[in-house]
């Protein structure tokens, strides 16, 4: 047992540095049975950690690119409802649009009948206008969220 306890203390021998648990700060803080199957040749364990690198590296590379395309699917949803929400903005200007050219014409067409009614904005109604638009598009659920 001491013989090969010997030479395994001989093949851990690395540029001068004993790879023995007796030398625990120069082990680099393996454990003993990472130490033990280390290669005894340099360029070996050079090797190692090569592969051991690489391995690394790949599995990183693998849970960027699954993140980015986690990622990706989130734009793209985004930017449906962000195409969606503008179509609606359109769908509204012109609506606003129309209901003020109507608004318009029906103050020019008016005839003052009593002096002593009162006078609203013509951009009054158009605000009731949308006003009530905007609460037949919204369900009440989602109005009672922000109440």
């Amino acid at each position: 047992k001491n013989r090969i306890r010997n030479r395994r203390e001989k093949e851990k021998k690395v540029g001068g540095t004993n790879m023995t648990a007796e030398s625990g700060s120069s082990n680099f803080d393996l454990p003993e049975d990472v130490v033990q199957v280390l290669p005894s040749d340099p360029f070996e364990q050079l090797d190692v950690a090569r592969k051991i690198t690489s391995i690394a590296l790949s599995t990183r590379v693998n849970a960027l690119e699954f993140e980015l395309s986690e990622l990706r699917v989130k734009i793209a949803e985004k930017d449906s409802l962000i195409a969606e929400l503008q179509s609606q903005a359109e769908s509204l200007d012109a609506s606003l649009s129309e209901t003020a050219d109507k608004l318009v014409r029906a103050e020019q067409d008016k005839v003052p009948t009593n002096p002593n009614r009162v006078q609203f904005n013509p951009f009054c109604f158009v605000f009731i206008y949308l006003f009530v638009y905007l609460f037949s598009v919204v369900e009440l659920d989602t109005l009672g969220e922000f109440a």
